[in-house]
């Protein structure tokens, strides 16, 4: 008999223990967005530099694939000092500059396909450098590096900048 009570309370256990459990199982599958940029580029070099001389250079980013986005560019030279020799033509109607970071934010978010207005079309070697100046540093590159980043539900390209930072 008291091996019957014991089956008996084994079973209700399993049972009390069964009535009051539970499970479930779920997944939930993230999709990562991409942009893909390529930095647009109209270069028509002069074979000589002089003073004065106006060299073509437009610079624009293409968003070629992917989602919404905001677009930042930063230029260099190769030669630190090109600054005191040439002009560029920015353009500060669509292009924010940045001086805390040495960039160029472009005001609106580029779709698919789309692409910026030109940050700069010329670069002009300013007309009071003198030969032996332009012969000091000789040749020299403009480096163009463009950035950037999702819109998602950022409003403007200072809050989708700032996302970054957080």
């Amino acid at each position: 008999m008291l091996a019957a009570l014991a089956v008996a309370a084994a079973a209700a256990s399993v049972f009390v223990s069964a009535y009051l459990t539970d499970s479930a199982h779920g997944e939930n599958h993230f999709s990562v967005g991409r942009n893909d940029i390529e930095i647009q580029e109209t270069f028509a070099p002069a074979p000589d530099v002089n003073p004065g001389q106006v060299t073509v250079k437009h610079v624009t980013v293409k968003n070629v694939e992917g989602t919404e986005c905001y677009t930042r560019v930063r230029v260099r030279f190769t030669c630190g000092d090109m600054l005191s020799y040439v002009d560029i033509d920015y353009n500060t109607t669509d292009w924010v500059y940045n001086s805390g970071e040495d960039c160029y934010y472009y005001r609106d978010s580029l779709k698919e396909g789309e692409e910026t207005k030109p940050l700069f079309t010329k670069v002009t070697v300013k007309p009071g450098v003198t030969q032996e100046q332009i012969d000091e540093v000789g040749d020299f590159d403009v480096i163009v590096h463009a950035d950037s980043i999702q819109k998602g539900n950022a409003k403007d390209y200072l809050q989708a900048w700032a996302s970054r930072q957080a």
